[in-house]
């Protein structure tokens, strides 16, 4: 093992280096950029050295060059006659892939871990420019980790008799997949879980393959199946997009409006809820191709109001015949070049009211569980930079880890002390407590005011006293999620804690108010608050749906009375079904994914069950789901595969589609066949008996050439 470890170290060591040096002077230019930016822009410094673009993109890159170049490089050997005078010798094929494995990865992660290292040396002792967190270098090390899928992978590119031409290049998807999807996970012990899963996949369908010399009868079963897993994921990417592209280019052909929502295109349009300064609930339709809109009340009613998401508009009531009357509403632009005019009909009954629509800047909106989205990978977890105005001397920053604001001085970047909960004390001189809670990655507070939101309280930064004043304290029990404020309330700071909704009172005459959540409060992603009815009332609402919008799609909106607190009236917002989502058209490729998408859009989403549409998809879904079945059984048959191997492809066949079909002539060699003496059909060369009469080969005949009997 040592002697094979150490000949393909040997053989791949320049390699190695090469890339180790290339990335090393990347990352050497993206820190030098860095250092020289924080001493003419101390605005950068808000950006740490090892969470900044260049270096995480030099990594990255460096990541996927040396990755798969030694996996590349790895499998090429393996697959040549490098290792044929050890094939001989009593040593097994899975010594020799380990020894290669082994070697192969260990100069990866020193050509990779090296210039890391550095890095994290000269932020961290050599040159230091401000604070510094072990946890930032995290995001580089993910970075490190994820490119070992790629090395196994190379290695199974390289090794693998591809079937037809460009297949050999299918486990990139995979492997790539794997990696893309581990550095994205907001906790790092899960993108470690998701490296070592699909680095095992690859590495038992590298072995596998290199044990049997690429010859696909003699893998076992967890071979078969991982190298399937790679490149089934392959097929299907390109199943599904293939088909989108194809479906996209027939509509623009026969302009035929089928994808004219997106992939999946849902029928009916739902239903768009306002809500008025004085908190009723209101419906809100436009009818396309038609100018203006109508509003109406949760009963049907219609209502007269203003707009205000319009700059000008005008009410003139018109007689109309009977007991109706007609309204005509006229809208027009700031600078009036486009205008447009309705009439509404409304009965005296209705008695049309005028009022105004309140927007999205009149709410002020918190997002549930916003601080825990962020990650390990945002400087957020790590450090809260504070900006001062005027002449800046002194740049205050939270760390995390220490639990303290200190603060640094500018350009000399040498720390000047820190502030802990009882004041301020000089360097050298550390606070004997610190501050207790973890930090809000993503408040959503604005303006001048140098916030410090914890779970545990809230507090403000006061550069000259060089203290942090506490503006809220969470109540024993209980722990702040999200802190907020906004011009909607402009001398308030919104504050949600797991049990209640606060409003604090940033100045004497302005009081607090304590609002109860919701008992079902965790099912909605976001909390808007606002003042309506002149500020004696608060209207909350509780969503599912995106806060960017003015139009209310889901939740309910709570009216409290500004002074107590006490809840005056609930409005539910009647439940938005649409219709069954059109996804035949593509999905006709990959009929599972058509059929799994309407059980979820009916099951999960609340569609309607529209059963006419329902049963004409599934009924085109299933027929290419047993057509694609029915090719590879055929396909299989003539193949001479037997009797279970053709049930297994003809299931994959249906529950994969055409990936399925692609992905039997990419696994499975296709064998050569000669008529059988015995019974005249075709059998397969390489089998000892006939498969469909179960006769040998016969003896073929003398021609007095033969040198043994």
């Amino acid at each position: 093992m040592r002697a094979i470890i150490w000949k393909q170290a040997r053989e791949l060591l320049r390699w190695a280096v090469l890339g180790m040096v290339v990335l090393g002077m990347f990352v050497g230019v993206a820190l030098t950029e860095w250092y020289d930016d924080t001493l003419s822009r101390p605005p950068v410094m808000t950006r740490l050295p090892l969470h900044t673009e260049g270096i995480l993109l030099a990594f990255s890159l460096g990541m996927i060059g040396i990755g798969l170049w030694l996996g590349k490089l790895t499998g090429y050997r393996a697959r040549g006659t490098e290792w044929a005078l050890l094939i001989h010798r009593p040593v097994s094929r899975t010594r020799i892939f380990a020894g290669m494995s082994v070697a192969m990865l260990g100069l990866y992660v020193a050509a990779m871990g090296i210039p890391l290292a550095g890095v994290i040396a000269v932020v961290h002792w050599i040159k230091p420019r401000g604070p510094f967190a072990w946890g930032t270098a995290l995001a580089a090390v993910m970075a490190v980790l994820v490119g070992i899928p790629l090395l196994f992978g190379g290695m199974l590119i390289m090794q693998r008799r591809a079937k037809w031409y460009g297949s050999m290049w299918l486990p990139a998807a995979f492997m790539l997949a794997v990696s893309v999807y581990a550095a994205k996970r907001p906790e790092f012990w899960h993108g470690v879980l998701w490296v070592f899963g699909g680095t095992v996949v690859l590495v038992v369908a590298a072995w596998g393959v290199f044990v049997s010399g690429g010859d696909e009868e003699k893998q076992p079963v967890v071979v078969k199946a991982a190298q399937g897993i790679t490149l089934s994921v392959g097929l299907l990417y390109g199943v599904l997009i293939g088909g989108l592209m194809l479906v996209l280019f027939a509509q623009y052909v026969t302009d035929y409006p089928f994808m004219k929502d997106g992939p999946i295109a849902f029928t009916g349009t739902p239903t768009d809820y306002r809500l008025t300064a004085d908190g009723q609930l209101v419906i809100e339709k436009h009818e396309v191709g038609k100018p203006g809109r109508t509003w109406t009340d949760l009963q049907g009613q219609a209502l007269l109001l203003e707009d205000s998401s319009r700059s000008k508009r005008t009410v003139t009531m018109l007689e109309g015949s009977g007991d109706d009357r007609i309204a005509q509403l006229e809208d027009s632009d700031t600078d009036g070049d486009h205008s447009a005019t309705t009439q509404l009909i409304t009965s005296p009954a209705s008695q049309p009211t005028a009022g105004k629509l309140l927007d999205n800047d009149a709410f002020v909106w918190l997002a549930q569980g916003s601080d825990r989205k962020g990650g390990y990978q945002e400087q957020r977890a790590y450090v809260r930079w504070f900006f001062t105005e005027g002449r800046v001397e002194v740049w205050w920053v939270y760390e995390a880890a220490l639990g303290r604001v200190v603060g640094y001085r500018w350009p000399e970047w040498t720390r000047v002390g820190s502030i802990g909960p009882e004041g301020f004390a000089e360097d050298g001189a550390e606070p004997k407590s610190r501050f207790r809670g973890r930090m809000l990655s993503n408040p959503n507070v604005m303006g001048k005011d140098l916030w410090l939101c914890l779970s545990s309280g809230v507090y403000q930064l006061d550069a000259e006293q060089r203290q942090m004043r506490p503006v809220y304290e969470a109540r024993p029990g209980q722990e702040i999620v999200q802190v907020g404020n906004r011009a909607a309330l402009p001398h308030h700071l919104v504050i949600q804690t797991d049990k209640t909704l606060e409003l604090v009172g940033r100045e004497e005459k302005f009081g607090n108010v304590v609002l109860p959540l919701l008992e079902d409060q965790a099912d909605y992603r976001y909390i808007g608050i606002a003042p309506i009815d002149g500020g004696r009332k608060l209207a909350v609402h509780y969503t599912r749906s995106s806060y960017y919008s003015d139009q209310l799609r889901d939740g309910c909106v709570l009216i409290y009375d500004a002074a107590t607190g006490q809840l005056v009236q609930r409005q539910d917002i009647p439940e938005q079904r649409r219709g069954v989502p059109m996804v035949a058209g593509f999905a006709v490729f990959e009929p599972s994914f058509g059929i799994g998408t309407l059980i979820w859009a009916v099951a999960w989403k609340g569609c309607e069950f529209d059963l006419k549409s329902m049963l004409w998809q599934f009924e085109v879904l299933g027929a290419a789901a047993v057509v694609f079945c029915l090719v590879n059984v055929v396909v299989a048959w003539r193949w001479a595969l037997g009797g279970r191997r053709m049930a297994w492809w003809g299931v994959l066949g249906l529950v994969m589609g055409l990936a399925g079909v692609l992905l039997l002539w990419c696994m499975v060699s296709r064998p050569v066949k000669v008529r059988c003496a015995s019974c005249g059909r075709k059998r397969v060369v390489r089998r000892e008996r006939c498969e469909h009469c179960a006769a040998e080969f016969g003896r073929p005949a003398e021609n007095g050439t033969e040198v043994f009997a």
